[in-house]
């Protein structure tokens, strides 16, 4: 019986050339080969004769068609055929993402064309440690364990072995973290600068606030993470800050930026009274009147020079609309000049002329001369408003702090110095540099006061920072210096 012994015909891929013969047993030859339905793939053809079907496909697709054998004498058999073409297997992933050590990582390779089921491999190099690929899926996965970059060769082969090849690069990045610890603190009306850190990641990178606000007056570089401007107003936001990388993975971190004001004069030193007293002790003296400034977070400093007959440590106290200061330093070492300072905070300071009263005791010798002198400042801290303070007397012209003046950013630190002589401008050469207030004298009695030293920065005075006077001398002079913190 005649019979068409071909089983089925062989899969073929798009633009590779073909080539298979039917086969027939029985009957009588020759054979004669026809298509009865169906048609051949694009760029096919049948050889009536031989029955070789040949050519290059042209188009991928699934071919079913019905194939007919006539013998010599014209005996008939037909079988059902399929050919598939395949368009060329292809790795279609253009690239592969970036990873970050401690993130799980997963992407899967793919391929277009070929026939189904697919085998991956690399056939150079090796995957970022950590990472394993599955030959199945084409599924890269793990956890990276090392930053790097590693460029494989993948090779897919498909159901028919025909294999294609790709060389791609994993960069696997070190975790993104913003690396600002703390925001420095700022100050109304001078200029901020900050500029906020990340590590790790893929640079560039691109900064943005995504909860809170910035102290008025500054803004935020998205491109730098620059944090410049003038602040306008006192507060201490927290901000949550962002950064993403070039692959827009992102990490955040809130902090604050306290913003306060600058210690500031408010009222500039003045001499409210001399005198020669000239007795030994003195109860509630009126030594004259004033009105405080107007500001927030104000600060009152008096300070009493007193020169007495005879070397001793009397006491000074005063008291300012019926309220007392509170003392800071008093130079009080059985010398002859005396130098007495206290302060009084907003809370006490109220509004309106008030009279100020000193009281004083023990000045052996009698007061020869008695000086009073204040000042006012804004931005003080409330809770702690000096910072540190210091004071001598000495037998010379000239005096030193006596100990170790630390200040802080924003901070204000004032001098104030009494001396016999007729001083003149003092040999401060500490860093920052104060400015000489004006002197006053009575009774051949000088009182001098040395004000607004401002610091933009946090630092110290020696205690050994000399302050001298020039001109008619006498053998004893003090100061007391007040570092003020904002």
């Amino acid at each position: 019986a005649l019979v068409i012994s071909t089983p089925t015909l062989a899969d073929v891929y798009v633009g590779s050339a073909y080539s298979q013969t039917l086969a027939a047993t029985g009957g009588k030859t020759p054979y004669t080969w026809s298509i009865t339905t169906g048609t051949l793939p694009a760029g096919l053809n049948l050889n009536t004769s031989s029955g070789a079907i040949t050519g290059t496909p042209t188009t991928a697709g699934i071919s079913n068609i019905t194939v007919q054998v006539a013998d010599a004498n014209g005996v008939t058999t037909s079988k059902s055929l399929t050919i598939n073409v395949y368009a060329v297997p292809i790795v279609s992933t253009t690239s592969l993402p970036d990873g970050y050590l401690t993130t799980a990582y997963n992407q899967t390779l793919a391929v277009t064309g070929g026939k189904s089921p697919n085998i991956w491999s690399i056939t150079s190099g090796t995957l970022p440690t950590g990472l394993s690929l599955n030959a199945s899926s084409g599924a890269i996965t793990g956890t990276p364990t090392a930053t790097g970059s590693k460029t494989m060769t993948f090779q897919v082969k498909d159901a028919n072995n025909t294999a294609a090849t790709k060389s791609l690069t994993i960069t696997v990045n070190a975790a993104l973290v913003i690396s600002t610890v703390s925001l420095p603190a700022g100050v109304t009306s001078t200029p901020y600068n900050q500029t906020l850190a990340a590590t790790g990641g893929k640079t560039p990178y691109t900064w943005s606030v995504t909860t809170g606000t910035l102290p008025a007056g500054l803004t935020l570089n998205p491109a730098t993470g620059a944090i410049t401007g003038t602040p306008t107003a006192t507060g201490n936001p927290t901000i949550t800050f962002q950064v993403a990388d070039a692959n827009s993975v992102k990490t955040t971190k809130a902090l604050s930026i306290t913003i306060t004001a600058a210690v500031t004069t408010l009222d500039q030193w003045s001499n409210l009274y001399s005198a020669a007293p000239n007795n030994t002790s003195a109860s509630n003296l009126a030594v004259g009147s004033f009105t405080v400034g107007s500001g927030s977070n104000r600060l009152l400093l008096v300070s009493v020079i007193m020169e007495i007959g005879t070397a001793a440590n009397p006491t000074i106290s005063a008291t300012y609309g019926g309220t007392a200061l509170t003392q800071i330093k008093v130079t009080a070492n059985t010398q002859r000049e005396i130098v007495w300072t206290g302060y009084l905070k907003e809370s006490q300071i109220g509004s309106g002329s008030k009279v100020l009263a000193i009281t004083y005791s023990g000045a052996t010798g009698n007061a020869s001369a008695l000086h009073v002198k204040w000042s006012s400042f804004t931005g003080v801290n409330q809770t702690t408003p000096v910072a540190s303070s210091g004071g001598t007397n000495t037998a010379t012209t000239s005096a030193t702090f006596g100990s170790t003046i630390t200040y802080v950013a924003n901070g204000m630190t004032t001098v104030v110095a009494g001396n016999g002589g007729t001083p003149a401008v003092a040999a401060l050469s500490t860093t920052p540099a104060f400015t000489v207030g004006t002197a006053t004298t009575t009774n051949a009695q000088t009182s001098n006061t040395f004000t607004t030293a401002t610091h933009t920065a946090a630092g110290s005075y020696a205690s050994t920072t000399p302050v001298t006077w020039t001109g008619t001398t006498s053998a004893w002079s003090g100061l007391v210096v007040v570092s003020l913190q904002p």
